[in-house]
Order: structure tokens, then C-alpha cells, then sequence
């Protein structure tokens, strides 16, 4: 299945991410786990809204006609993304 880091809905400061498994259905996303950073298991946890902003999060990420995340720049740097 599936996995995405989101951000911890329990977190008031989103600094922190939990790992969601997820899997595709017809009307959707549907959760099947929100492992946070203690690797417990907070599905059961969340209230609607919370689960609705996990999915909503995961298909942001994944839509295609979402701009690509840009690389960091490198100039400047003593080290380089680029293999050597």
C-alpha cells in the first residue's frame, strides 16, 4: 500500500509528520493507518476534519498537475546534488 508523509495533525505548529498508509478507492483516498512519531497508530484518533486534511494533503502531493518541487540551490555550497 501506498505511503505519504503529512503533516501531524495533533501538532499545533506543523513541525512535525506523520507516515500514512493509504490505498485508492472509487469515491477516494481511504486511511488505513497514521503511524506518528512514537510509531503508534493515531487513526483512531482523529476526528473527520483531521482525516479529510490527510487525504486532501496526500492528493495534493500526488496531482499530477501539481508543480514539481524545485531543487535547492547548489551555488554557493561546498557540497552538490550532482554525482561526481
Amino acid at each position: 500500500m501506498p505511503k505519504h508523509l503529512c503533516i501531524d495533525p495533533h501538532d499545533p505548529y506543523a513541525q512535525h509528520e506523520v507516515l500514512v498508509e493509504f490505498e485508492r478507492d472509487g469515491s477516494g483516498l481511504r486511511l488505513v493507518a497514521v503511524i506518528d512519531g512514537y510509531d503508534d497508530d493515531i487513526l483512531g484518533d482523529l476526528v473527520e476534519a483531521q482525516r479529510e486534511d490527510l487525504r486532501r494533503e496526500i492528493a495534493d502531493a500526488d496531482c499530477p498537475l501539481a508543480d514539481p518541487i524545485p531543487m535547492p540551490p547548489t551555488h554557493g555550497t561546498t557540497s552538490s546534488l550532482a554525482p561526481h
